[in-house]
């Protein structure tokens, strides 16, 4: 009787254990496929939040793209319909193209010439003392200014161009001059001097150097002594 007990109750254990075991396996998927769904749906929604904005992006672009069209449409229509202006462009001359940096404006840049750079107030000056009529000073300043103006420019249209011939011809000998003969002379000149410097400070070294250091010992020596003629009286 005692070995059907115990054989009964192993039988019961092992039926126990064996019905418990299929349960925890069918908890364990059904958590796995829980999860798995989960991360699946979080998955789609981020692709579809991606895919949103995306569109979005796209349609952003598009709506952008389209308004650039149209407003080059609209200019492209505005230019026809308007009529083009006709401009009559002056040709430059040949003396206007080769002088295109000259300063029309602004001849002294340099300020060359201001010591005669002088207008009426800086040449005729009544003082307090002494005013004529108004009408006499006007007409003094416009004469002088109107003038100096005038006959200055007639004169050095006549003057400038010889001037700038003879001038021109002047300065390109003295340039050619300093170029091609003073400058290289004054060079070799510098070349041949530092040879002779060489040879007469090696001289004075040599030669000149022990005689005035001897000279300058022998009377380094020399001792003198003053006396008063009091002190010989006595």
């Amino acid at each position: 009787m005692e070995s059907k007990d115990k054989s009964s109750r192993s039988g019961s254990k092992t039926n126990l254990n064996e019905s418990t075991l299929p349960l925890l396996d069918e908890t364990m998927d059904q958590e796995i496929s829980k999860r798995e769904t989960l991360e699946k749906e979080k998955i789609e929604l981020e692709v579809c939040g991606e895919e949103e904005k995306l569109n979005t992006d796209k349609e952003k672009e598009s709506e952008v793209l389209k308004g650039k069209v149209e407003g080059e449409e609209q200019e492209k229509k505005k230019k026809k319909k308007e009529k083009p202006a006709t401009s009559h462009k002056r040709a430059l001359s040949c003396g206007q193209d080769l002088s295109v940096g000259v300063n029309l404006l602004d001849r002294d840049e340099r300020h060359i010439n201001d010591h005669i750079n002088l207008v009426f107030e800086d040449v005729l000056a009544e003082p307090d003392a002494s005013h004529g009529f108004d009408g006499v000073w006007r007409v003094a300043n416009l004469t002088f200014s109107y003038t100096r103006h005038w006959l200055y420019r007639i004169l050095s249209a006549l003057v400038a161009l010889p001037c700038g011939l003879i001038w021109g011809i002047l300065f390109a000998l003295f340039s050619l001059i300093n170029i091609w003969l003073i400058t290289p002379v004054l060079r070799t000149l510098e070349v041949c001097l530092v040879i002779v410097k060489r040879v007469w400070s090696g001289i004075i070294r040599t030669v000149l150097d022990p005689l005035f250091q001897s000279c300058g010992l022998c009377l380094g020596n020399i001792s003198t002594t003053v006396t008063s003629t009091r002190q010989e009286m006595q």
